[in-house]
């Protein structure tokens, strides 16, 4: 009342109660014990009045402002209050405080809006332990079976201060809750429900393998994929992926799951060494790796003096033996076939041919014409993309008569045999007239 009678008035006298006030002079002593709370023991979460005694010591009325502090907190509790106290007398002030739990130390402080104040008795110190009760319920905390109020009880719940969690299933610390990946498996909660694994489950197929590291987590029989192919180890027939059985690896001693048994960057099946690290090629497959093959491409050349050691000798040949010998005609053109040469360890790059060492072709089936009879040499020069150079030379015939060609020796020869025919069938039908000339004279 009386400060409601206090305020009244100085709404009534406007800018008269300052100067009023300041032409007071005297003492407001903050009575030391005199903080006290109301209720005596604080809970939190529920309003507590702190309540502070002023007291005059002077001759006249007296006025000030009283400040409430929180130093634990750092903060300012509700208000600043003023106050007016009738000389020599004493008064009340209070303010409403929704407190914390724990221990904290509260600061009242009077601020006099006169001279002549006492400055030493203008403060107040006093702490006070606020019963804890995080959720509320009007039950402290220290007996509280469900302290957070999360419906989950204090054992049971793995974040017992925490009323928006309460359970971590893969125990990382992140209630699940806001954890993203609830079994801690590597897959996230929205992966698992795409492939329809279980968010909550860290092996859904219970194949005692993480749904993140197994590539079949749906499948309790295939848990390793070796070679990446999508069939499991279990029912993979090569597990490594190197082009060798699992059966095949066992007979010749590799390992079925390591598809580089001897480390030498050469899958299992494409070395012929797959058990010896040094050795991972036979280019001329004698059975001996390049490494220590004095002759690697098989020519006969030592690889010391061989151009091209480590590359196999194109072949040179002619389609179906065209020249076996061959008669052609002088000045009638003709063709030869090199189609089915070939380089056995790459390709055919280039061909040609000369005859006589001169009258250059180009081309695996060239057409060719000799100019002149007699004997002549034709060179076929087939390269390889190694720039290797296979040679292969053959003698024909070249004439201007009837045996100039293939076709005018077939006509000679039937024309000798109809002879022969001839001649023999007169020769019999002679001797025959003969003997029945005889018979006619007996």
């Amino acid at each position: 009342m009386r400060k409601g009678v206090i305020v009244a008035i100085c709404l009534a006298l406007g800018t008269m109660l300052p100067m009023v006030a300041f032409a007071a002079n005297g003492d407001l002593e903050l009575l030391s014990g005199s903080a006290r709370f109301v209720p005596e023991n604080p809970t939190q979460g529920k309003s507590t009045r702190i309540y502070a005694t002023i007291k005059n010591n002077s001759k006249d009325d007296l006025y000030g402002t009283v400040k409430f502090f929180n130093k634990t907190k750092n903060t300012n509790i509700g208000d600043d209050q003023p106050v007016s106290v009738i000389a020599g007398k004493t008064d009340d002030v209070f303010v409403n405080w929704n407190p914390y739990a724990g221990k904290q130390t509260i600061e009242v402080t009077i601020i006099p809006w006169q001279k002549g104040d006492n400055s030493a008795n203008n403060a107040y110190t006093i702490s006070v332990n606020v019963v804890g009760d995080l959720d509320f319920d009007g039950i402290p905390d220290a007996i509280d079976p469900d302290i957070d109020g999360d419906g989950t009880s204090n054992a049971e719940d793995a974040f017992p201060l925490d009323p928006k969690e309460w359970k971590d299933t893969d125990g990382d610390g992140t209630g699940d809750n806001t954890d993203t990946d609830i079994d801690g498996d590597g897959v996230t909660n929205d992966q698992e429900k795409n492939i329809g694994t279980d968010p909550a489950n860290p092996d859904t197929d219970g194949d005692k393998i993480s749904d993140g590291k197994d590539p079949f987590p749906l499948d309790p029989k295939e848990w390793k994929d070796t070679d990446g192919d999508g069939t499991g180890d279990n029912a993979d027939a090569d597990i490594d992926g190197d082009e060798l059985s699992n059966d095949q690896e066992k007979n010749i001693g590799t390992d079925p799951a390591n598809p580089d048994t001897d480390g030498d960057k050469i899958s299992d099946g494409k070395d012929p060494f797959p058990l010896d690290p040094k050795e991972w090629k036979d280019s001329n497959r004698n059975g001996i790796g390049d490494n220590s093959d004095p002759d690697k491409d098989g020519d006969g050349i030592p690889n010391t003096q061989d151009p091209f050691p480590s590359n196999i000798t194109p072949v040179a040949t002619l389609q179906n033996n065209q020249i076996t010998p061959l008669i052609v005609s002088i000045d009638k053109p003709f063709k030869l076939n090199a189609g089915p040469s070939y380089d056995p360890d790459g390709k055919i790059t280039e061909i040609s041919w000369t005859i006589d060492g001169k009258n250059k072709y180009e081309g695996i089936s060239p057409t060719i014409t000799i100019d002149e009879p007699g004997n002549h040499v034709i060179e076929l020069s087939v390269k390889d993309n190694s720039g290797e150079v296979t040679k292969k030379s053959w003698n024909i015939f070249g004439s201007a008569s009837v045996f100039s060609s293939q076709g005018g020796i077939a006509t000679v020869l039937i024309a000798l045999a109809l002879l022969a025919v001839l001649y023999y069938s007169t020769k019999a039908f002679r001797k025959d007239s003969s003997k029945g000339e005889q018979s006619q004279k007996h």
